[in-house]
């Protein structure tokens, strides 16, 4: 602005200096020349007051404009922080949302597993049970189809084997105690026929003291000692030493009864 001035000062005085040449060589025409540097010293002292408030003015707008930019773009920047906050909520609302149907839905497959495992574990313990009665009666009939054995007037006890030649041999029992007349032989067993025959599997065996045999699939043999033969093993007597068989057999005929244990 300084600089401005000092320019317009400048040419106010090469002005002055035009006029004052000019009014030495033309005396009348010094008031026209007057008149044109009022006139010019009156357009350089105007000028310089409208500029600057123009141009204060225009600063003025600018700087409320610069403001209203401001307040605009903070405006505009907490908006996109409140939409912000309110994705951000409803984010997490939603993500809430999911953990919980994620529990909902976790709890409701551990109830289904715990009804699947309970039902499983009833039909466990009802298979267990149904066993426990199938068993159960199996060992009843096994023990009301149990056979027993006597020499004589005595009772001895035997383990039967489980073959068809025993089964058959209960069928015969069945309905009333088999009655078969012994005779010594050989000095180490008791033979006698059962009256018909049975299912056999003859293997060739070296029998004990206490074995008792089917032989030739009609005669029952009931060892003190020992042999070696082809025979359908049917027991083996548990309660009696070979001692005592040898005592209870040998040296005579004895009577065998086989009978159902009732």
């Amino acid at each position: 602005m300084e600089r401005e001035r000092e320019k317009e000062d400048g040419k106010a005085w090469e002005g002055f200096e035009l006029i004052r040449v000019f009014s030495k060589s033309r005396g009348k025409e010094f008031l026209a020349g007057i008149v044109i540097l009022i006139l010019m010293a009156s357009l350089c002292g105007c000028g310089n007051p409208d500029e600057e408030g123009y141009s204060g003015e225009t600063n003025i707008a600018q700087t409320t404009t610069g403001e209203e930019q401001i307040g605009s773009e903070r405006n505009g920047e907490e908006t996109a922080q409140a939409d912000g906050s309110e994705r951000n909520g409803e984010e997490t609302a939603q993500a809430d949302g999911s953990e919980r149907n994620g529990e909902e839905t976790a709890q409701a497959d551990g109830s289904e597993r715990n009804r699947e495992e309970i039902k499983q574990a009833d039909g466990s313990e009802k298979n267990e049970e149904s066993n426990s009665e199938r068993t159960a009666s199996t060992e009843s009939r096994e023990e009301e189809m149990e056979m027993k054995l006597m020499i004589d007037q005595e009772k001895v006890l035997v383990a039967w084997e489980e073959n068809e030649a025993v089964e058959a041999l209960k069928d015969l029992v069945a309905d009333s105690p088999l009655k078969i007349e012994l005779s010594e032989y050989g000095g180490f067993e008791q033979v006698g026929s059962i009256g018909e025959s049975i299912p056999r599997n003859d293997v060739r065996t070296t029998t004990q003291a206490g074995d008792i045999v089917l032989y030739s699939g009609n005669q029952i043999v009931v060892f003190y000692g020992s042999n070696t033969w082809s025979y359908t093993k049917l027991g083996h007597i548990t309660d009696k030493s070979a001692s005592d068989l040898a005592e209870l057999l040998g040296g005579r005929n004895v009577t065998l009864t086989i009978s159902i244990a009732k």
